[in-house]
């Protein structure tokens, strides 16, 4: 008879109990957040009875929780296939695509449903595809500013991280964001931000390692990299040296092979080092321009490595601050030394020795304050420390003996008296022939200011005076 016979309809009857009863516990685990359970439930429950569009639908949106967007994706699909107007398997569908990175794929699933769903909810899909549109696009474009090899500007990066903070104000997912948040950060070279960075990159190499799993561990083969640059942003450098050994040794031991911009790093990071061990020797050699020339090469190496930059640009302007006419030089790079890590005391210290030659007391003495304040037994500094003291109480009309001869202040006095010697004979007003009045005057001011320097200089007792005062003899 109609609906079978008796047995059929009891058969059906429980079927349909059983169902609900799954589904039921399906729902409560979902709320609970116990989604593996949940999954299991609504898995059951599809394979006990016929397909069902609304069941689909309700493990679509766990499998979204446990980020297994392609298999989500799938459940949207089917649903929308048995039922072509559920407004739902439109939006959950698009919602899988768009956390596993494929905007447009998204866009074009919203628009297939506009021509089936009922009216009322046409605008909700609109909305929706607009929404997507507008977010692939921005995720583009922070991707040319911030590439994964962090190849572009600070500029640009800065610019990337601007429009992050636009896409997390409107709840863009996590797992899109983070490793573009992180990018952004570390192109800025902004150190400011290091912490921030080194939270990021863990965060992002657990994904990558499986820890998050999901679209964000397949998107993300640069963490290793980015963990690296984060912990040299920190100054850090033993640890990203550790970080990369690790990823170069779990590469070659995993399927998912070795990280190609962490092993390009670590070739820099030993180039650099190699560069450096060369500019040494070239400085204990005393080839300074030579060495200079290495430690600018190993400086270029070392770009985003600020531990060693700073140690790099100390050297180079100890190096060209014994190269004639390159005192300038000198200087820029105690100021980039200073950038790169502030918390170098010897950085400050030779940027104090370079404003002591140019006879900048001020500016020297507060250097090798600060440098004092970092490192209190820093060799060579408390020497240093009485120069410019002395130097300040006499004030800025103090005369700069021994800028005045092409000296530095550690030189012998056998320098002091060949110094002199040449640029008498150089410098003598009887040696200008044909001279105006003011050529003439000025030679003999630089003449008189010679002789004033020598007279005080080339007396070991009043050299002495000079340089520490009178009371320290």
């Amino acid at each position: 008879g109609p609906g079978g016979s008796p047995e059929e309809r009891r058969r059906r009857q429980r079927l349909e109990e059983e169902v609900g009863r799954l589904r039921e516990a399906g729902n409560a685990a979902h709320s609970r957040g116990e989604y593996e359970l949940a999954r299991r439930s609504y898995s059951a429950a599809l394979a006990s009875g016929p397909e069902n569009a609304a069941l689909l639908l309700n493990r679509a949106a766990t499998l979204l929780m446990l980020e297994a967007y392609d298999e989500g994706y799938e459940d949207c699909c089917r649903a929308a296939e048995l039922d072509p107007s559920l407004a739902r398997a439109y939006l959950r569908g698009a919602k899988c695509l768009q956390l596993r990175g494929d905007y447009k794929a998204a866009v074009a699933f919203l628009q297939k449903g506009l021509a089936c769903v009922p009216l009322g909810f046409r605008q909700e899909l609109v909305e929706q595809a607009d929404r997507a549109e507008s977010l692939g696009n921005r995720l583009e474009e922070i991707s040319r500013l911030a590439p994964s090899d962090l190849g572009g500007t600070a500029e640009e990066g800065r610019r990337a991280f601007r429009l992050v903070l636009e896409l997390e104000a409107e709840r863009a997912p996590p797992a899109e964001t983070r490793p573009l948040r992180l990018r952004a950060l570390l192109q800025m070279q902004d150190r400011t931000h290091a912490a921030e960075a080194e939270r990021l990159s863990l965060e992002v190499l657990r994904a990558h390692n499986g820890g998050g799993g999901g679209h964000l561990a397949a998107a993300t083969t640069a963490a290793p990299f980015w963990r690296a640059a984060a912990l040299l942003l920190g100054g850090k450098r033993s640890a990203a040296k550790a970080a990369l050994q690790e990823a170069t040794t779990c590469g070659r031991e995993d399927s998912q092979g070795a990280c190609p911009l962490a092993e390009a790093l670590a070739d820099r990071m030993q180039k650099a080092e190699t560069l450096k061990e060369q500019g040494n020797r070239l400085f204990n050699a005393r080839r300074w321009e030579e060495a200079a020339d290495a430690y600018e090469l190993a400086c270029k190496a070392a770009a985003g490595d600020f531990e060693l930059l700073a140690v790099l640009h100390t050297n180079a302007a100890a190096s060209l601050r014994r190269v004639e006419l390159r005192d300038q030089d000198a200087l820029r790079h105690a100021i980039r030394a200073i950038e790169a890590n502030s918390r170098y005391a010897k950085a400050w210290f030779r940027r104090g020795v370079l404003h002591y030659d140019a006879g900048r007391w001020c500016q020297s003495l507060e250097d090798f304050k600060r440098a004092a304040e970092i490192e209190p037994t820093l060799g060579g500094l408390e020497v240093w420390l009485r120069r410019g003291r002395h130097a300040v109480r006499e004030g800025p009309r103090r005369p700069n003996h021994y800028r005045t001869l092409g000296l530095h202040c550690e030189c012998d006095q056998e320098e002091v008296r060949k110094r002199y010697r040449q640029l008498a004979r150089e410098c003598h007003p009887d040696k200008i022939q044909l001279a105006s009045e003011a050529e003439l005057s000025a030679a003999e001011l630089r003449f008189k200011a010679l002789n004033e320097a020598h007279e005080v200089l080339g007396n070991p007792s009043s050299r002495h005076e000079y340089d520490f005062g009178r009371l320290d003899w």
